[in-house]
């Protein structure tokens, strides 16, 4: 179950934060080409590609597809006028905090132990749930795994905002989930012991971005 206590207290005040949302994120769109990577070649037998025999983060056959469309320019719509509280993220009520810290944040921390509750929560900030046609398990499979750093890439300096969350099953029970910002090439994933800070590396949020879109 996820509990907003275990939610890493943030002492970042909001107009301070407003200001790397929309100053990273125009970096990320407008500013130096060299921080947002670009998609690469496709590959028509994913798993013969370079990086076949790396580890894969999760063991899946099915994968939730869950979008919403939240403009960065309207991040603190799921607030309460700031007159209301103080200013301080770890201030807010924890459901609050709780939807904040799954759109920015470090939420879930691992696969949540009531994952309808979770599911719930992200219906009630807007998400919406696709079915991924089982045609493009073979990709997501090489895209969700092991990479080497590519020395060519940058992350954008912006604070991120997680339109997609992917859900991984097999045989119908949860294990994993990734949470996607496509502006600024960042990632959350839960529910595996491999080393996923090199994801989306390679071309491979370009490459997720064509398969989700």
């Amino acid at each position: 179950m996820i509990r907003p206590d275990r939610l890493p207290a943030m002492k970042l005040p909001v107009l301070a934060f407003g200001a790397l949302v929309f100053i990273g994120c125009d970096q990320a769109e407008g500013g130096d080409p060299s921080l947002v990577e670009q998609g690469g070649p496709e590959i028509s037998d994913p798993l013969s590609g370079e990086f076949g025999q790396a580890t894969p983060f999760f063991e899946f056959d099915a994968v939730d597809h869950y979008f919403a469309q939240i403009d960065e320019n309207d991040v603190f719509s799921l607030l309460p006028k700031e007159e209301e509280w103080n200013g301080a993220i770890d201030e807010l009520p924890d459901n609050l905090r709780l939807t904040w810290e799954i759109v920015h944040g470090d939420e879930p921390q691992g696969i949540p132990e009531r994952m309808p509750l979770f599911i719930d929560k992200l219906k009630d900030i807007g998400y919406s749930r696709t079915v991924m046609d089982t045609t493009h398990i073979a990709a997501l499979n090489d895209i969700f795994r092991e990479k080497p750093e590519d020395p060519n890439v940058l992350s954008a300096a912006c604070i991120p905002v997680y339109r997609d969350i992917l859900l991984f099953k097999r045989n119908g029970e949860m294990v994993g989930i990734a949470k996607i910002c496509f502006d600024c090439n960042k990632h959350h994933i839960v529910g595996t012991d491999a080393d996923t800070r090199n994801f989306g590396q390679h071309g491979d949020y370009g490459r997720l971005a064509k398969i989700l879109s």
